[in-house]
């Protein structure tokens, strides 16, 4: 259920923010604003402000802000659209539910039918493992060590080989085969002929979603005893479902119906990638374990385990493909501002082999004594570069792509501080060389607000100077952006601002007034919503600029950004030309030089310009 737009702005204009927020909070004037102590975390000396002009708080302590809504979302635990209801009841505003359109009707309809097949389909392949059929799979699990009571537990199930078992099985209960070919389960015969199981001889892993509905299907082949033969030579190993309207392997993690509760206990999660990894830790006590789906790490996967325990540990294999598979995980892991720990296993071993051959008491020991996945990435570059001035600068390149990713910029001055001392460069280049790759890195850090009762660095610090400061000025005088609405956008290269540029461009097209409020409410991008608390509480210092002051800070900020865009490109094509010198290829050198030259004109005559500016208005610098 949502409500409109109109509606829950209604709400927000007979709200008032001090006025509720005092409820929870003993509230003193401050200026123009309210401050107090934070209820979300510990303190002595009151850091929490209340703009009642805005509509929006912000906690200079922690780190949380937000509107009316999100204060009680976060205060009260309730949905967005509960905290309108509760508002709403309180102002006397009979809200109107939006209706559901034909679509949406049919596309819930849908995903439950869907969902039933999904579970009908795990049913039979259940009732196949526990038959007569099912004993060359039962055999298999038993040699791969894993226990009944564990076939239980992940409701593991078996495909015979016959072709189409399960399509004749939906077909009989009456289900809809067209939806059950658009999940994948059944492929669509050729000619209008009978379809084909999708699954065939395979032990089938149901995969569930956090709310533990069966949303896809996992499946390993029988090899050896019980297996059929020659079908494995053309089939892969494992074979997952495609994608569909309820799955995406991208966005699932397998075991995290049964690994929640212990994960929640003991304050640790494991990663590891495969089904048969997850279930034999699980049996052996390890059961706050989940695991990918077949991929590698994504994202969004990531984003999953934020918040799930304090500490997130994510297993390797020791041979090469592990870890390369443990350097892509940790730029992700740290996009999304997650200091995750890693283990590396002997080479050779995977954990279902360390846990079957070691035990599981070594294995626990490796997860206490695991070490930041950051710090193992370090010391292998180390190792593979060695201590010559030359391996010295790659390490530092290396190791500086992965460190600008780190979203809290105490933590990574911390991380630039032992990249210096570990390499022996000063720590002042190493910091203007991460400043250049930290303007390059284009991703989302995805991050929440600060752990609560942990002083935090101030919003926005990790948004490009320029971009932010037209961004102030946007919002102090958002029709300013109305004779550069159509590429507003493309000034910015942070993916949050863009997304509150497109926001105001869209209000202003519509005619509405441009609030930071609804904004805020609206925003995807955590990092940017943040800032746009911090700015609303605590005013910005271009406010005291004239109309023509602003423009100067404007014009001042593009030819700022075009500079560092030159000093980037000059940058890229450096290692272009010392690509080519290995290559010995000098024709393409002479061009990359030239290329060159042109650039560092170009950035000498903006750097004329922006002298010649000078100073903003009343004095002051950009």
């Amino acid at each position: 259920m949502g409500f409109s737009q109109a509606d829950i702005e209604l709400v927000r204009n007979r709200t008032d923010i001090a006025e509720v927020i005092s409820e929870y909070v003993r509230l003193k004037k401050a200026g123009r604003n309210f401050t107090g102590l934070c209820p979300f975390h510990s303190e002595k000396t009151p850091s929490f402000s209340v703009s009642r002009e805005k509509q929006m708080y912000y906690c200079f302590g922690c780190g949380e802000g937000g509107t009316v809504f999100n204060f009680l979302m976060k205060k009260e635990s309730l949905t967005f659209p509960e905290s309108v209801e509760l508002l709403a009841r309180r102002a006397g505003i009979k809200l109107t539910p939006l209706r559901d359109t034909k679509e949406a009707r049919r596309y819930r309809e849908e995903k439950e039918l869907f969902l039933e097949i999904n579970t009908k389909a795990r049913e039979h392949y259940l009732k196949n493992i526990q038959g007569e059929e099912g004993q060359p799979a039962r055999e298999y699990l038993l040699s791969r060590g894993v226990g009944r009571e564990m076939w239980i537990a992940f409701s593991l199930g078996y495909a015979r080989p016959e072709g189409s078992g399960l399509r004749d099985d939906l077909a009989r209960q009456g289900l809809n085969l067209s939806l059950v070919e658009k999940l994948g389960l059944v492929i669509p015969g050729r000619g209008g002929g009978k379809g084909l199981d999708r699954f065939r001889d395979r032990i089938i892993f149901p995969i569930e979603d956090p709310r533990g509905r069966v949303v896809g299907f996992g499946g390993r082949i029988l090899r050896g005893e019980g297996g059929t033969g020659d079908r494995e030579r053309f089939e892969p190993k494992f074979l997952n479902s495609s994608d569909s309207p309820i799955y995406q392997k991208g966005r699932n993690l397998y075991g995290l119906t049964q690994a929640r509760s212990a994960i929640r206990e003991k304050g640790t999660v494991v990663l590891v990638e495969g089904y048969f990894d997850l279930i034999i830790l699980h049996q052996a006590g390890v059961n706050y374990t989940v695991a990918t789906l077949g991929t590698a790490l994504t994202l969004d996967q990531v984003g999953m385990l934020q918040g799930m325990g304090e500490k997130v540990v994510a297993i390797y294999d020791g041979d090469e493909a592990g870890r390369r598979a443990a350097w892509r995980s940790l730029g992700l892991f740290l996009e999304k501002g997650l200091s995750a720990e890693g283990v590396l296993l002997p080479e050779g071993l995977d954990p279902d082999d360390f846990v079957r051959k070691r035990g599981p008491e070594q294995f626990q020991t490796l997860i206490s004594h695991s070490e930041s996945l950051l710090g193992l990435f370090l010391q292998h570059l180390e190792s593979r570069n060695g201590r010559s001035t030359a391996g010295r600068m790659k390490t530092l390149e290396e190791s500086l792509s992965y460190i600008v990713k780190v979203g809290d910029p105490v933590t990574q001055g911390l991380f630039l501080k032992e990249i210096s001392e570990r390499i022996g460069v000063e720590e002042t280049r190493v910091r203007e060389k991460a400043e250049i790759l930290r303007r390059q890195n284009r991703s989302r850090t995805g991050g929440g607000p600060a752990t609560a009762g942990r002083v935090s660095a101030e919003p926005g610090a990790q948004l490009p100077v320029e971009e932010r400061l037209l961004m102030e000025i946007v919002l102090l005088d958002p029709f300013r952006i109305g004779k550069m609405a159509d590429e507003i956008e493309e000034f910015f290269s942070h993916p949050g601002l863009q997304e509150l540029a497109r926001m105001i461009g869209d209000t202003l097209k519509e005619g509405a007034k441009v609030e930071a409020a609804i904004l805020a409410d609206q925003l995807l991008d955590q990092e940017v919503k943040a800032w746009l608390s911090l700015w609303a509480v605590k005013g910005s210092e271009l406010e005291s600029l004239t109309p023509s002051g602003r423009e100067k800070v404007v014009r001042d900020c593009f030819l700022r950004v075009h500079l560092v865009k030159l000093k980037e490109a000059q940058l890229n094509i450096s290692g272009q030309i010392a690509d080519a010198e290995r290559k010995g290829d000098a024709e393409k050198i002479h061009g990359l030089l030239l290329e060159k030259k042109n650039l560092i004109q170009k950035e000498k005559t903006l750097e004329i310009d922006l002298q010649r500016k000078g100073e903003g208005q009343n004095g002051r610098r950009v």
